[in-house]
């Protein structure tokens, strides 16, 4: 029966603290070879589909971020009328 170890005793996918590297690597081959598969020109349509839906994404993120700032001003302009109300009423 063979051993998991390696030739130099350590575990398989660098397991004697090799680990992250190992990782790295395999996150890095992954990645190239899923860039290899969209450029090929049957998949032409879902990189496209792809590249759309991260647009999509960022002005959504935008919208949503002047909606946050709408929001914030809205909360502003509430408590300035609160504000001068209170002090309106303090005077009359």
């Amino acid at each position: 029966m063979r051993s998991s170890t390696g030739e130099d005793g350590s575990e398989p996918g660098g397991g004697s603290g090799g680990g992250g590297a190992a990782a790295s690597w395999l996150s890095s081959a992954v990645g190239e070879k899923v860039d290899e598969l969209l450029r090929r020109e049957e998949n032409r349509a879902l990189l496209e589909g792809v590249e759309d839906a991260e647009r999509r994404v960022e002005r959504a993120r935008a919208a949503l971020a002047d909606i946050e700032r709408q929001e914030a001003a809205a909360r502003f302009a509430r408590d300035e009328v609160r504000r001068l109300e209170k002090r309106r009423d303090e005077v009359c």
